[in-house]
């Protein structure tokens, strides 16, 4: 069928393919990482996001102002920051945002560009999150399970090298007070003392993954037995930061990794607010993933880690 213009539909599919490839591979000779121009045609939207390392968030723009609301993630957009801060002061300090004045320079900081990682690391290493260390009391041994369980798969993925060094100064609460930055971004920080760079000691050989896995999560359970939650948390939130870090380069390991790693976490019957990161489907997660920008999919891992440990604590 032709149109008026002169050219069928295959016709202008070939031309959009002709002029948007050299544009595409350019993109890519140049090591750009960069939403996806709406202009591409679909034949080549799914394979510039997951060889180019495109984001495609055009299929992402639905606004979600609620967990009830269709159950599903928010979208990656500048519109759901304000969502996504009440979930983190909620599964960090485990209260509401004390108030307007705190939530909006909050607010502020991640509208005007700061990351989800910066903000996070903000939160815990506060004034405040340093009380809540100081205060709470040890966690039951499900708790310290739950953790060890979940400390040790992460562990496995670094080299030896880069593991944290387990001993007793890791499971106390910080050496080091760091205020918040102010709400307009600037490096405020007040250094009490600080602690040293923590490194893995050679580890013994193992037969098999399984049986190093088991004797890293045994000396994870030893080292934490008298820790705190909110200790567990900021721990395992820093692990999770490297391991995310070494894998960040090949986006298709990183988004199978992810995958697998969410389908895990959900059969463990955790409420993690939205309906869809319950979901065992590997497929959904992978996709999610290719479309998601690492600093996003970071934060879906540590708001389920954080609402893990919450969880098992709260049921003593």
């Amino acid at each position: 069928m032709r149109h008026a213009n002169g050219q069928g539909p295959e016709r202008r599919l070939r031309s959009s393919l002709f002029l948007s490839l050299p544009i595409l591979i350019g993109c890519l000779a140049a090591g750009c990482n960069m939403p996806l121009p709406a202009w591409v045609p679909a034949p080549l939207r799914e394979p510039a996001v997951r060889f180019l390392g495109f984001v495609d968030s055009g299929a992402r723009t639905k606004s979600v102002s609620s967990d009830e609301v269709d159950g599903k993630l928010p979208p990656n957009s500048v519109s759901v920051n304000q969502e996504i801060l009440k979930e983190m002061v909620r599964a960090v300090f485990l209260r509401e945002p004390a108030s307007e004045q705190e939530f909006s320079g909050l607010l502020d900081v991640l509208n005007q560009g700061a990351s989800f990682e910066g903000v996070y690391n903000g939160l815990v290493h506060s004034t405040e999150y340093r009380r809540l260390e100081d205060n709470a009391k040890p966690v039951l041994p499900a708790t310290i399970q739950r953790f060890a369980e979940e400390m040790a798969i992460l562990e496995m993925e670094l080299p030896v090298a880069d593991r944290a060094l387990l001993n007793d100064a890791l499971s106390k609460p910080l050496p080091k007070i760091v205020e918040l930055a102010e709400a307009d971004g600037s490096d405020a920080a007040q250094e009490v003392t600080a602690a040293p760079v923590a490194m893995a000691s050679p580890t013994p050989s193992y037969t098999s993954v399984d049986q190093e896995r088991a004797a890293v999560q045994k000396s994870i359970e030893e080292t934490f037995l008298h820790a705190n939650v909110f200790t567990m948390k900021r721990v395992i939130g820093s692990e999770l930061f490297k391991v995310v870090a070494q894998k960040r380069a090949d986006r298709n390991r990183l988004a199978d990794w992810y995958a697998q790693w969410c389908v895990r976490v959900a059969k463990l019957g955790v409420d993690f607010g939205y309906a869809q990161r319950s979901s065992e489907d590997l497929a959904f997660h992978t996709e999610w993933a290719w479309g998601a920008s690492t600093d996003r999919l970071q934060w879906e891992m540590l708001l389920r880690i954080h609402r893990l440990l919450n969880e098992a604590d709260v049921r003593r």
